[in-house]
Formats: structure tokens, C-alpha cells, sequence
């Protein structure tokens, strides 16, 4: 597969890369239609998981009812430069800790695009394989350098350009996850080509995640917790998107532990 990806990737420099939102939209509406339920509870079970270590993780290290008076002392006193400092370093522990579980849900998408089975269990599959490393990896360096410019900006007291460098970089690297988990690329190839793929279709790329993103947020209408069944459209739109540039896998994924890890 790692072949016919690099193929493919020779064929989009020298022709360019075509995509229609429409399909786009259609696509993942449909696959989302089937991981909708069970990626809602894998979400549900992660977000548990994850406020717990979250708040452990911070009476820990920096003292929770110090991190509380910070953050209710914003807008009196402003950000310190400290609780900058820790919300960069657990922005990134928590993207770089998540990310398998994202890489789950991709792979869940691509299951049911394909008419394989797949359960909750999918959506932490890779927290057990070889995999692991390369997707933790290639995480940890997009959101260390987003955190590290957003931090940077901030201290300069320029935090709208922060946040939008930050949905840059989160734009440009959209595809990183499904390069390294479908296309079994390297970690520095799967950002590389990431940034490359987005780039030769930015508007189309972005108008098909902005629908995304609307339509997760839609989950927000029901008491909040629709959005936990509602999330999973994003993963399902990265997969269609690499879909449409690659195509379908229609055997068993390679070997789930199998990819060059730089």
C-alpha cells in the first residue's frame, strides 16, 4: 500500500488534485450515519478518561486550587506568563495522548466504509500497537510547535493571531493520521505530505471540514451531550477526504503494527 500511496502522491505533483466538496459532504454523512452510536460512546468512555487524568495531572504538578484561582483571575489580572506556560504543556500532553484515540476513530471510519467489523474497542486500538509510537510522535510535534507559537504570541499579548496560527497549523496537518494509519508513511512524511495535499486543494479541503465542524457542533443542542455522537463526523470527514485522494482499501488494513516510524 505504502507503494501505491507514493504513486499517487508522484501523480497529485504533476497533475494537481481535484475534489468536490459535494462528494465530500455526501460521503462522510454516510459513513458517519454508520460509527455514529458506538464512536459517540468510545468519545463518551475518552472524555471520562481523560478529565480524571486531567485533573489529577494538575493537583499534581501545578496545584489544582492554584490552577482554579489562575484562570478565575484572568480577567482581573490577566494570563501569567506560568499558567501560559502550563496550559501549552497540558495542551500538548492532551493532543499527543488523544491522538491514538483519533487515529481509532479514523480507522473505525474506514471499517465501516468497507464493510468490516468494528466496536468500541476500534476506537483504542492503537494505544496497543507498534503504531503507537509514529502517532503519538507526529502528534506531539504538530501540537508542541502550534503550543509553542500560540504561547509565544501570547506573551507578546497577540492572542487572536495565536489562535489562528493554530488552526492553521490544525488545517495544513489535517491529514497527518490517516497517512501514517492507512497510508503506512513515515512520521516526517505523513506531515510533509499532509501539508502538501492540503495545499493543493486549501478550498475545498476547507470548506468540506468547516461543514464538519458545523455539523459536530450541532451536538451541542441536546443538553450538551449530543455532541460526544457528533464529534466523530470530523474523523469521518478526514478519512473521506484521504479517501477521495487515494481511494478505497478495500482488503483487511496492512498489518495495524507495520509503518516506518521516521
Amino acid at each position: 500500500m505504502q507503494q501505491n500511496i507514493k504513486k499517487r502522491l508522484e501523480e497529485i505533483n504533476r497533475n494537481g488534485l481535484h475534489l468536490d466538496t459535494g462528494a465530500l459532504i455526501d460521503q462522510s454523512f454516510e459513513n458517519y450515519k454508520k460509527i455514529a452510536l458506538i464512536a459517540g460512546l468510545a468519545f463518551l468512555i475518552m472524555v471520562i478518561i481523560i478529565t480524571v487524568l486531567l485533573i489529577g495531572g494538575v493537583s499534581v504538578f501545578y496545584g489544582l486550587e492554584r490552577y482554579v484561582q489562575d484562570f478565575s483571575n484572568l480577567e482581573q489580572n490577566g494570563i501569567s506568563r506560568n499558567f501560559i506556560i502550563i496550559s501549552a504543556i497540558v495542551n500538548t500532553v492532551i493532543a499527543a495522548i488523544t491522538a491514538p484515540f483519533s487515529a481509532g476513530i479514523i480507522k473505525m471510519s474506514s471499517d465501516a466504509d468497507n464493510n468490516r467489523e468494528f466496536s468500541v474497542g476500534t476506537a483504542f486500538e492503537y494505544y496497543k500497537s507498534t503504531k503507537f509510537i509514529p502517532v503519538f510522535t507526529a502528534s506531539l510535534i504538530i501540537a508542541l510547535t502550534s503550543a509553542l507559537i500560540g504561547a509565544v504570541l501570547q506573551l507578546l499579548n497577540m492572542n487572536f493571531v495565536g489562535t489562528f496560527v493554530s488552526m492553521i497549523i490544525g488545517f495544513l496537518t489535517c491529514l497527518t493520521l490517516p497517512l501514517l494509519i492507512l497510508g503506512n508513511l513515515s512520521v516526517k512524511d505523513a506531515i510533509v505530505n499532509s501539508i502538501a495535499l492540503v495545499n493543493k486543494a486549501p478550498l475545498t479541503v476547507l470548506l468540506a471540514l468547516i461543514v464538519a465542524f458545523i455539523g459536530a457542533l450541532t451536538g451541542l443542542i441536546a443538553f450538551c451531550l449530543g455532541v460526544f455522537f457528533t464529534l466523530p463526523y470530523i474523523y469521518c470527514m478526514y478519512y473521506t477526504i484521504y479517501r477521495n485522494i487515494f481511494g478505497s482499501d478495500d482488503s483487511e488494513i496492512e498489518d495495524i503494527g507495520r509503518s516506518d516510524s521516521f
